[in-house]
């Protein structure tokens, strides 16, 4: 770009490859961390996109493809991917025209829930109002609502991890009740009113859960990256499982709590050994955990002994 363009002063602004990482340009090493595999199917499907688009392949309707449209400048792919994460992470939809804008000020990163700032819509003029609901001091970076993210859809899409909403932390996406792999998620698809239902159902969702954590701890390790020094990717995807364990954990003692007490003797809870070296161990029918000493989590199978791999 000409360093007198209008738009440089904004392209000086953007992160570099390194500092910006979502769902177009994830390194696949990474894939693994995020222990599902319907984002693993998805970051697969954004890479296909990605390689279409930078071979001028990807869709026959667009106007111009990336080779006609900037000649013999070489476009990587590894260029397509960066581009394609800055505008994930800093373009917005907004009202008034069937259109999307980057917008200099916001970074997704900046997303916080019942932010008091808001654009004005965009109804026919060459510029957008930001309506600051609160003071904004000088060097401040300005907040965006970007309705109700869970932690693994955020980064997955974004590249960052919401700040927590209290403790425990919310079910991610893909371990919430009502997810459904084949429908077309949102930021705000699936609601926080807590699961309830008869014993039969508390038993069996009690069981599902049990078997999504039972899957994130027993992934083999050699199908993990190693962990490198300083690399941000790799702590926030860490970050990212322990709050999906948390969470889990917390929902499951949520619901065998209420069960037992809408339904006493349905629940078996007893204890071995004393002191720091107690081991209590809680089963829902067939479906049990214990928690270890140090408070770390065990899903817990009584016909083999102990763990067992999904």
């Amino acid at each position: 770009m000409h360093p007198n363009s209008r738009f440089k002063p904004y392209i000086n602004t953007w992160p570099q490859p390194e500092e910006v990482v979502n769902q177009h340009n994830l390194d696949p090493q990474y894939w693994r961390m995020l222990k599902s595999p319907y984002w693993e199917r998805e970051l697969l499907k954004w890479l296909r996109s990605a390689q279409a688009l930078a071979e001028g392949t990807w869709d026959p309707a667009l106007p111009l493809t990336i080779p006609e449209a900037v000649g013999h400048v070489a476009v990587s792919q590894a260029d397509v991917e960066h581009v394609s994460a800055i505008i994930a992470s800093r373009s917005l939809g907004v009202f008034g025209r069937n259109l999307s804008l980057l917008v200099p000020l916001v970074d997704m990163a900046n997303h916080a829930p019942a932010c008091p700032h808001y654009l004005s819509a965009y109804d026919g003029r060459r510029y957008l109002d930001l309506i600051a609901g609160a003071p904004i001091k000088a060097g401040q970076e300005v907040c965006y609502d970007y309705g109700d993210l869970r932690d693994d859809y955020a980064v997955a899409h974004y590249g960052f991890l919401p700040d927590l909403r209290g403790q425990p932390p919310r079910l991610s996406l893909v371990d919430h009740p009502g997810f459904d792999p084949a429908a077309r998620h949102t930021p705000n698809s699936l609601p926080d009113t807590p699961f309830a239902g008869s014993p039969a159902e508390v038993e069996r969702e009690v069981g599902r859960l049990l078997q999504i954590h039972l899957a994130i701890t027993s992934t083999p390790a050699d199908l993990l990256p190693a962990e490198t020094k300083g690399q941000w990717v790799y702590g926030m995807l860490k970050e990212l499982e322990s709050r999906r364990l948390r969470a889990i954990e917390a929902e499951v003692t949520r619901l065998a709590r209420e069960l037992d007490a809408a339904s006493p003797g349905s629940v078996l809870d007893w204890e071995e050994g004393r002191g720091a070296k107690a081991v209590r161990t809680v089963c829902v029918g067939s479906n049990c955990w214990r928690t270890l000493p140090g408070g770390r989590w065990e899903v817990w199978v009584p016909e083999g002994g102990g763990k067992t791999e999904l």
